[in-house]
Parts: C-alpha cells; structure tokens; sequence
C-alpha cells in the first residue's frame, strides 16, 4: 500500500543536517540497516542493476579523473521502495577547494506510484553504509574476542569502519592505523 494519500503528493527534502539529526550517525541502526538489506538482497528481494559511472578528464589518470556514479535499486521485501543514489567523486576537490573528494545525493520513491517522496544528502549515508557493511563482515568474520584491528586510511571511510568495528568488537583496544599522509 502506498504512503500517498489520493490526490497528494509531498516531497520531503533533508540536508546533511537534517539527516544527522534523523538518526544519519547512528552506527549501530546503520549495520542493523545493513544486515537487513544483505538479507533482502540473499532472498532475491531487491534489484540492483549495474552503476551507471561517466568518468571525464581522459587525459589524467584514472584516479584523479572526476566522475558521477548513478546507483539505482529497488527493495521488493515488507519496505518497498525504489531510488537512485547520485554520487559525485573529484579527487583534488579536498586539495583544491576545501571540500570532500565524495559528495551524494539520494533519491527515494513510492514503490506503488513511483512518485519521489524525499531527496536527501547521502553523503553522510553513504560514508556510514560503507562503515556499516565492515561491521557486518567482521560480526560474521571475526574472533568475537578480537583486540586489535588494523586500518589502511585516517579518512571519512576509515572513520565510519572504526566506528563499525567499535560495535561488533566491543574487546577492541589497540587499533594499528596506515595512510599515506
């Protein structure tokens, strides 16, 4: 059944603010969030077709060129929706101008009318979501009684796979930590 209401339709829009204060820094709702998804995707519950990416700056190496990625999918389990997760990465943006390399916008839609119901900042989605599926591995994967954890990277995906790690391995008290600068 559709949220819509006849003859209604609203489109809510959330910041990247709006989104922290929703609950978008919540780990441990995101790995449940995860867990859910990677329950619905193993019981043939979702479609995700490939991403769409268009890369430009041909002349600079791959990772530096500029590019948006369209991510759409669509969960057919007891919460239905489809959407589309829109995410741009330029590489020199932190160097340049001050802002991060990843920047995200989702959209998400009625599953019954296809309306769009909200679009929202996911750029704080999309860093907890790559946390969270590090958390849901390790859960799964790891000694339950495991101290120290290594990781390759101080940035934004470090930090939300520290967070994850936190959670599911709450014996951690060492963490061995690499990056480049």
């Amino acid at each position: 059944m559709s949220p819509l209401r006849k003859g209604s339709v609203e489109l809510l829009y959330l910041s990247q603010e709006e989104v922290i204060e929703a609950g978008g820094l919540e780990m441990g709702k995101t790995i449940e969030a995860v867990e859910t998804a990677f329950r619905a995707c193993a019981n043939g519950e979702t479609l995700n077709p490939l991403k769409t990416v268009i890369m430009w700056d041909k002349d600079k190496p791959a990772d530096v060129r500029r590019r948006v990625i369209a991510m759409p999918s669509c969960i057919e389990s007891e919460k239905r929706f489809a959407g589309v997760k829109w995410i741009s990465s330029a590489p020199e943006n932190p160097k340049n101008i001050g802002i991060p390399r990843a920047t995200a916008l989702i959209i998400l839609n009625d599953y019954e009318s296809g309306v769009p119901l909200c679009v929202m900042d996911g750029t704080i989605v999309s860093a907890m979501r790559t946390g969270a599926m590090s958390g849901v591995g390790a859960k799964y994967l790891a000694k339950k009684d495991s101290q120290t954890v290594g990781l390759i990277g101080t940035g934004g995906q470090g930090r939300t796979q520290l967070m994850a790690l936190k959670i599911v391995l709450p014996r951690l008290n060492r963490i061995q930590v690499y990056d480049l600068d």
